[in-house]
């Protein structure tokens, strides 16, 4: 293992062990979106409104999602957190490891404000919190993944950068899908190499 898999297991392994220790009951307000409007509010702000036919298709992707977390919370398999980085913006180590730690602080923050999925982070937390890195081509692929990952109801969270250091403003780094499976994560990230 070199020493960037090493770095970035180690810190997102702290941020985790620190999330889990110190912040388990943290209430988050996040959204979900529509299956016709994915692709335009994957990246858009949470601020924005909604009016009451979003709304409405937003609790039925809320509703799939968590009786998949439910579902999930009865596989056998180990529970993972996959981060995908984009191989295509070359951000350095530091960078690429902050942006990794916040994709792996916006996955708990958002399972655990959703109905079911306490359980799964429970989970999760009680046999090591286990992460996978890997290395993603481009936006578009990270797209794909984020698709994927609602088709089945796994938690994604994809990272957008303020932009004040190596990236543009609003430029999507990274997305963390997950705690879910490894049955069922394999079926979203199985293609992709180790970071």
């Amino acid at each position: 293992m070199n020493k960037v898999n090493v770095s970035l297991t180690a810190v997102t392994a702290i941020a985790s062990f620190f999330v889990g220790s110190h912040f388990g009951n943290i209430k988050t307000t996040t959204r979900t979106t529509s299956k016709n409007n994915k692709q335009a509010q994957l990246f858009e702000s949470d601020e924005e409104d909604h009016d009451s036919e979003e709304d409405s298709d937003m609790e039925s992707v809320d509703d799939f999602m968590n009786n998949k977390s439910n579902e999930y919370c009865s596989f056998n398999d180990e529970v993972r957190l996959a981060i995908c980085i984009r191989k295509d913006l070359k951000m350095t180590k530091g960078k690429t490891i902050a942006q990794s730690c916040h994709a792996t602080l916006a996955c708990f923050r958002s399972l655990n404000n959703s109905i079911n999925g306490p359980k799964l982070l429970e989970k999760w937390l009680s046999k090591g919190q286990a992460k996978i890195t890997l290395q993603i081509e481009s936006e578009e692929h990270l797209q794909e993944l984020w698709f994927k990952a609602k088709e089945l109801g796994v938690m994604a969270c994809p990272i957008r950068d303020a932009g004040r250091t190596q990236v543009e403003p609003g430029t999507v780094t990274v997305i963390g899908i997950g705690p879910a499976p490894k049955s069922v994560l394999d079926q979203i990230t199985g293609g992709l190499k180790l970071y």
